[in-house]
């Protein structure tokens, strides 16, 4: 147990009311992933202190971790309504209403942080997600000069070289836009201390561990489960938000987007093959199917088919495929450029997606992939259902139909009219799920193809399929 949770502990039995002790243990608690105890915490500082706005503010934050995104608006709201001048809340605040689809609201929210506190790289970063760019905005000249000043942190920077990169892609300055896209993903790559050795070894172990496990025990018997898990898999940026709208628009699907459940489970796995040397049993693929099933229970859904959109799952579709015989897995592919060049002009929040900030890493990490794929389809043949992007953009029912067939779903006209659905998105493509499908998308790197060679020589050298 972390110390500071402990002395709060102490100090609670010391005084049981404290309303800033209960604060500072809910705050605590959030990035030690227990969301419900840092929950419980925050509410006993509130009703000790109805007014304290910083216990709201961490209140709308263990909601958000729970997906509960209705009531952390409400939450961030009344940590704003109560410290008004208060940047950082004001910026989640944005953040949630962007996950929610009310854009115009959070485009509000990000212009009063910044308002507030000129010098918020991450507010300016998210504001640019939403606005389009015209020459004379005063954002890019403030961001400008942020930028140039010595005493910005290199965070900062990476957060301000992403947004004006937007900007001139917005102006049409090709040059310039990909220059700020260099800086900020050196400056990326530096901060995780990203070596792509790191997945080479991952997919190694991942390959030599099931292979042992098939070796020995037989696929887990077909048992019933009360959830019927659908993952949508692939490289970031394939399409993987979209198919998952469409699906979460039909009546029994719920959408429950990247659930980082299955490498939690998998991690203590691999460690143990790893350092024991012993095949995973059926009690281990047991306990991930425990697992998996208790995280789809705390999502607290009537629908019976969930989602989970999480796309870097192809690495454990063997293990999915065994915890789960009757699970569904879709695999989105994109264009090879295409999915490179998207990732590579997006910051990602995740550490996992360490590869995305080197054109060089990118080609190695997209052939990872491909081998993985490859040693799959060898072991599970006719059970990953493909399905294309530029497909799917191109002939949108018939391509809908025939994916709502694979998940044994009935046609419900809501999945052709995904963009009209409510709920939630946590991805960078938040905003694209809210409009219709439009085609295009996979030709915008030809507009930078001059500075992608390395790219595109790597993933032609690779033996990738980019036409």
């Amino acid at each position: 147990m972390p110390k500071v949770v402990q002395v709060c502990k102490e100090l609670l039995r010391i005084d049981p009311q404290s309303a800033v002790v209960f604060n500072i243990l809910g705050a605590a608690l959030l990035p030690l992933g227990w969301p419900e105890a840092a929950l419980k915490s925050c509410d006993k500082a509130i009703q000790n202190d109805p007014n304290f706005a910083e216990a709201f503010y961490n209140r709308g934050s263990a909601l958000k971790q729970l997906g509960q995104l209705e009531q952390a608006v409400d939450s961030y709201q009344r940590a704003v309504d109560l410290q008004p001048d208060n940047a950082v809340a004001v910026n989640e605040l944005g953040i949630v209403l962007q996950d929610l689809g009310q854009l115009q609201r959070a485009t509000n929210s990000y212009e009063q942080a910044i308002a507030l506190q000129p010098s918020f790289a991450k507010a300016h970063h998210n504001l640019s997600g939403l606005k389009k760019y015209q020459i004379g905005d005063t954002q890019i000249g403030l961001m400008e000069s942020l930028i140039a000043a010595p005493e910005v942190s290199e965070s900062d920077q990476v957060y301000l070289c992403f947004a004006l990169a937007r900007v001139y892609e917005d102006l049409a300055d090709v040059d310039k836009s990909f220059g700020y896209l260099q800086r900020g993903n050196s400056l990326r790559k530096e901060e995780l201390h990203y070596k792509l050795e790191h997945h080479s070894k991952l997919v190694a172990n991942i390959q030599q561990c099931f292979s042992a496990y098939k070796q020995t025990v037989e696929l887990a018997a077909t048992a019933e489960t009360p959830k019927q898990p659908v993952f949508i898999i692939g490289m970031p940026r394939s399409g993987t938000s979209l198919v998952e709208q469409i699906l979460a628009s039909h009546s029994r699907v719920h959408g429950a987007g990247e659930l980082a459940v299955l490498d939690t489970l998998m991690s203590p796995l691999l460690v143990k093959w790893h350092k024991q040397g012993d095949s995973l049993t059926e009690d281990d693929i047991s306990s991930l199917r425990q697992g998996y099933l208790q995280a789809l229970d705390a999502l607290k859904v009537p629908e019976s088919i969930i989602t989970d959109k999480m796309p870097h799952n192809f690495l454990w579709i063997g293990f999915i495929l065994s915890a789960f015989p009757k699970a569904k897995i879709i695999h989105v592919s994109r264009d090879a450029r295409a999915t490179c060049w998207s990732i590579y002009k997006h910051y990602f929040s995740l550490d996992i997606n360490g590869y995305a900030y080197d054109l060089e890493d990118l080609v190695g990490f997209y052939q990872l992939y491909t081998g993985m794929m490859v040693f799959w389809r060898k072991r599970f043949p006719n059970r990953i259902y493909d399905l294309c992007y530029e497909t799917l953009t191109e002939n949108q029912q018939s391509e809908t139909r025939k994916l709502l067939e694979f998940c044994d779903l009935q046609w419900q006209q809501s999945c052709l009219d995904f963009h009209q659905t409510k709920r939630a998105v946590k991805t960078a493509s938040a905003a694209q799920v809210r409009k219709k499908i439009y085609q295009g998308s996979s030709t915008a790197w030809q507009k930078y193809e001059q500075h992608l060679q390395p790219l595109i020589a790597g993933l032609k050298n690779a033996g990738v399929t980019t036409d």
